[in-house]
């Protein structure tokens, strides 16, 4: 009798993202925010932002170190440091919607000048 030899089957376990995965986690996310009670213009805000984090980190579920190379790029592409922060915030609070926690370091704001108006006094004709 004749043997047929068993052929090992080649299972690629790596999981491809679509889209829709990012969607879906995207959906659940801000059903999240909204439960939180959060404004609705910070809800489109964080949302837009962690968006652009999953599209760069190509994961509905990025690690750590998927962060960590994002918060680089945005740091190289001269974001404005209210913007970065912003970026981490959405991030941090995505992370904890899975279970997971983040931390960075604030990026402090620049000193503002305050400009005040001076009004030039007259002297009066009395």
């Amino acid at each position: 009798m004749m043997q047929i030899p068993k052929k090992r089957l080649d299972v690629n376990w790596d999981r491809e993202v679509k889209t829709e995965d990012l969607t879906l986690a995207l959906k659940h996310y801000s059903r999240h925010l909204e439960d939180l009670g959060l404004r609705k213009s910070t809800i489109t805000s964080y949302v837009f932002r962690v968006s652009k984090f999953l599209e760069f980190a190509q994961d509905d579920a990025p690690r750590v170190e998927d962060f960590t190379r994002f918060r680089e790029m945005i740091h190289e592409k001269k974001l404005s440091r209210s913007s970065i922060n912003n970026h981490c915030f959405a991030i941090k609070r995505y992370y904890e919607v899975c279970g997971q926690t983040i931390a960075f370091n604030f990026v402090r704001p620049m000193k503002r000048f305050h400009t005040f108006s001076m009004k030039m006094i007259l002297p009066s004709n009395s």
